[in-house]
């Protein structure tokens, strides 16, 4: 689900609203975009009134609006805010969630042939404690196969693990689809939109994920240091509970 192109009106008006494009050609988005002026001068004026006020007395001040960002995060998603939790990055929101699930020797993990390097560093640990990890390799044409997906699935699989959009290349997974196999096989799914948040529509209901994570500093243009993840309630879903986490237990 692409966002619909911008006109250049808008185009113009965003840039105008951009420092940054008076003086530079900046085409790192993929690695942290050029922030907009409001965002720099809310994070400028916060930490003036910290040096002024008192780091927990500023927090206090300012609490109605650091929580309705909770709300803002649930509603560009497509989830409930009590669904949320806001991490320093996706890499971390990402690591917690999975390393909040449980696992047993003989478990299977399905993942794709681009991942994420960080994510393939928590898989490699994984495998020595006995999960097994089943890669679904790209077919000639650089595409996802999604029957080789459903055929690798089997009675010991506990998660289906994908990137979006790696970072490594242009290939964009069809994690909609991938979606609704997980939930014919009742098998946990968990997405890493680091690369999407901001780029693509996301709806978590949509994508029938029931775990994904997200940075902030990419095409949502906020500050570095900023990221999310998105936990589906466990009431909402019937997946083998044996590796289930809730939010609460990653906060």
């Amino acid at each position: 689900m692409q966002i619909d192109p911008i006109t250049k009106e808008e185009l113009i008006a965003i840039r105008t609203q951009t420092n940054g494009c008076s003086s530079v050609i900046h085409l790192n988005n993929a690695g942290a975009s050029l922030p907009p002026d409001v965002v720099i001068d809310t994070v400028v004026a916060y930490l003036k009134e910290e040096a002024t006020y008192g780091g927990y007395e500023t927090e206090y001040k300012n609490i109605a609006r650091i929580e309705d960002t909770y709300r803002l995060i649930a509603e560009l998603i497509g989830a409930d805010k009590d669904e949320v939790a806001i991490f320093e990055n996706a890499s971390a929101a990402w690591g917690t969630a999975f390393k909040g699930l449980k696992f047993e020797a003989g478990d299977e993990i399905i993942t794709c042939e681009m991942e994420y390097v960080t994510n393939l560093i928590g898989l490699s640990d994984i495998q020595k404690k006995g999960v097994k990890v089943v890669v679904v390799n790209n077919d000639e044409h650089g595409n996802f196969p999604l029957s080789e997906l459903e055929n690798a699935i089997t009675a010991h699989t506990k998660l289906i693990l994908v990137t979006h959009i790696p970072s490594s290349g242009g290939g964009i997974l069809p994690i909609m689809e991938i979606g609704k196999i997980a939930a014919k096989h009742q098998v946990l799914y968990m997405v890493d939109a680091c690369q999407t948040a901001g780029q693509y529509q996301i709806d978590v209901k949509a994508i029938q994920c029931d775990i994904l994570s997200a940075t902030g500093r990419k095409y949502l243009r906020a500050p570095r240091g900023t990221g999310f993840l998105f936990v589906k309630r466990v009431s909402r879903i019937s997946c083998r509970p044996s590796c289930w986490i809730s939010l609460q237990q990653v906060m």
